[in-house]
C-alpha cells in the first residue's frame, strides 16, 4: 500500500537524522573529553574513533539522500489518491485510534451514529475530497468520545459502551489486514490528546 510504504520511508528518514544526531554528539564528546590514554595504548585510537564517526554519518547521509529520492518519488504517485494508515490499540473501557493522512488539509471526522465513524479530507496535488468510512466492531459512546484534529493526523478516544476487548477495529476483516496496524500498551502510553 501506498500510504504504508510512504509511512515506513518518512520513519527511515527520521531514525536516521536522529542516528546522526547521536553520532556528532559522541564526536562532540569525544572532542571535548578526550580519553586519557594508558602509557602502552596507542596514541592513535582518537583519530581512528573520530574517522570512524565521521564514516558512519557519510553513509548515514547517503541513506537518507536515497531515502528522500524514494519518498518524493512515492508521494508523486500518490497525487490521485490517498489511503491512511490507521492504528489503533485499546484498553477495557476505550479505543485509542490515529489516522494517518500524508500531504492532506481540512481533515474531518463524523459520527454517523454509534458505529459508523466517517473521515473526510481533501488531498493530492489534483485537491481531490477522499472519503474514509470505519464500520466499528462494537459500539462507542459519541458523546464522550475526544477527537483531536492535527495537519496530518486525527487522534481520537473513543469511549466504549460495553466494557470489552474487542478482537478487531472495524466489522470488515479484509480491511483490518492492509490498512489498519493495532498496537501495544506502550503506544498508549505515548499516545497524547
Amino acid at each position: 500500500m501506498l500510504a504504508r510504504k510512504i509511512f515506513n520511508c518518512e520513519n527511515l528518514l527520521k531514525e536516521y537524522n536522529n542516528a546522526i544526531q547521536a553520532l556528532q554528539h559522541e564526536r562532540g564528546k569525544l572532542l571535548n573529553n578526550a580519553p586519557q590514554l594508558k602509557p602502552w595504548q596507542s596514541r592513535d585510537t582518537l583519530p581512528f574513533q573520530l574517522q570512524s564517526i565521521d564514516t558512519q554519518v557519510r553513509e548515514y547521509q547517503l541513506l537518507i539522500s536515497s531515502n528522500d529520492l524514494k519518498l518524493r518519488q512515492l508521494r508523486n504517485e500518490n497525487v490521485h489518491g490517498v489511503c491512511p494508515i490507521i492504528e489503533w490499540a485499546e484498553t477495557i473501557n476505550h479505543v485509542y485510534l490515529r489516522i494517518c493522512y500524508p500531504n492532506v488539509k481540512d481533515q474531518k471526522i463524523i459520527f454517523e451514529d454509534d458505529k459508523t465513524c466517517l473521515v473526510t479530507c481533501i488531498a493530492g496535488e489534483g485537491q481531490r475530497l477522499c472519503r474514509l468510512k470505519l464500520e466499528l466492531t462494537k459500539r462507542v459512546n459519541r458523546v464522550a468520545t475526544k477527537v483531536d484534529i492535527g495537519d496530518t493526523v486525527i487522534n481520537c478516544i473513543l469511549s466504549k459502551e460495553e466494557r470489552k476487548l474487542w478482537r478487531t477495529l472495524v466489522e470488515d476483516e479484509r480491511t483490518d489486514h492492509y490498512l489498519i496496524q493495532c498496537k501495544g500498551e506502550d503506544w498508549i502510553s505515548q499516545f497524547c490528546l
